[in-house]
């Protein structure tokens, strides 16, 4: 073959190469998109339901009548609940909701459920009461202001994410009775400035993963309580205890857990950033904002404490191993030398926490 038969036979099949990658392409974004959502809120749309899913409901808390069917934005419930009372139980349905305020207390009793609001700056709600597995809740403002829970969960299989989710004053923003919860990407907030827990977790066996999460305004960010094998990491408490100064604020604290894992938090502004009664939990590469680490030396027989590593920076990696040596001609030092970790804070109002006493 000629040279200039080479070159246009070259060229041809390049051409052909990338109309070829070009189909394959589009093909698998077709293919994607038979299983993507793409919600748009224009009058009269109505949303495809696909192979994989089950029947799509549509709620409009100005437009819709609960006497309808649901099925259609033209047909829409009025309100949350009437469409979780007309889904079906195990068919993966779809409840899309849009913005506006619904003053309800809704009762998720419907297994996997999918209940997505429009954004959590457009459509509010008082609370969610999940009592199935497998329920999906995403996009809303949820807004329990004083006592109560904004949102509990008893069951197996919660995602809870991209909400806003208020702290009530004196009560819990979501509780956790149940296992392996997803939650990420949500705001919690506190309805007052500071108050309330933004997570209790109260189960011996839920295994949550809790991430990319943030917690303004607390008591408590968030409380392990009897609770095992939950993984938290990633999330920015800012505790605002320079606003309210007299107000003990703690970031994260395990009253009684085990084998819990808390890697790469932020805390800042708690007066106790952490708090762990627990055992065998490992705490990795957190920081906590200007807090500064100090260790002192407990001597056998009552004797003066010794600080042996003092302005260690704790927050950069949140364990740190000491290491030290007795002189074995020393009758005053004995094995039963106590070595004691505390992080402290050089202003007040902020407390000192103890985070470790650790025998030889």
């Amino acid at each position: 073959m000629q040279k200039g038969g080479i070159e246009r036979f070259r060229k041809r099949l390049g051409t052909s190469v990338v109309v070829a990658m070009m189909l394959l392409l589009s093909m698998s974004m077709m293919a994607m998109g038979a299983n993507q959502l793409h919600w748009g809120f224009g009058d009269g749309e109505d949303l495809p339901t696909g192979q994989d899913r089950g029947v799509s409901y549509f709620v409009d808390g100005v437009g819709g009548n609960d006497g309808n069917s649901g099925t259609t934005w033209a047909l829409a419930k009025r309100t949350i609940q009437a469409a979780v009372n007309v889904a079906t139980t195990g068919n993966g349905d779809y409840i899309y909701v849009k913005g506006t305020e619904f003053a309800e207390d809704v009762t998720v009793n419907k297994a996997n459920l999918h209940i997505i609001g429009e954004g959590q700056y457009q459509v509010s709600v008082r609370s969610f009461s999940i009592t199935y597995p497998n329920v999906e809740i995403t996009g809303f403002y949820i807004y329990k202001y004083t006592g109560g829970t904004s949102i509990a969960s008893s069951n197996q299989y919660l995602y809870l994410h991209e909400n806003t989710i208020v702290i009530p004053e004196s009560g819990v923003g979501l509780s956790l009775t149940c296992h392996f919860a997803q939650v990420f990407s949500n705001d919690f907030r506190s309805y007052s400035g500071i108050g309330g827990t933004g997570i209790d977790i109260s189960s011996s066996a839920c295994e949550a993963n809790i991430y990319d999460n943030e917690f303004i305004g607390f008591t408590t960010g968030i409380l392990l309580n009897t609770a095992n094998k939950n993984f938290i990491y990633n999330n920015r408490f800012y505790g605002l205890s320079t606003v309210y100064p007299a107000t003990s604020i703690t970031g994260i604290q395990i009253s009684s857990g085990n084998y819990n894992t808390i890697s790469q938090n932020w805390i800042g502004y708690c007066t106790n950033p952490i708090s762990d009664a627990g055992t065998s939990n490992a705490w990795l590469d957190n920081h906590w904002d200007g807090w500064e680490g100090r260790f002192t030396l407990t001597r056998a027989h009552g004797t003066t404490q010794q600080t042996v590593l003092s302005n260690v920076d704790i927050p950069s990696e949140g364990k740190v191993t000491v290491r030290y040596w007795f002189d074995p001609t020393d009758g005053d030092i004995q094995a039963n030398s106590v070595i004691t970790a505390y992080m402290y804070h050089p202003t007040a109002p902020y407390n000192t926490v103890l985070l470790a006493s650790v025998g030889t």
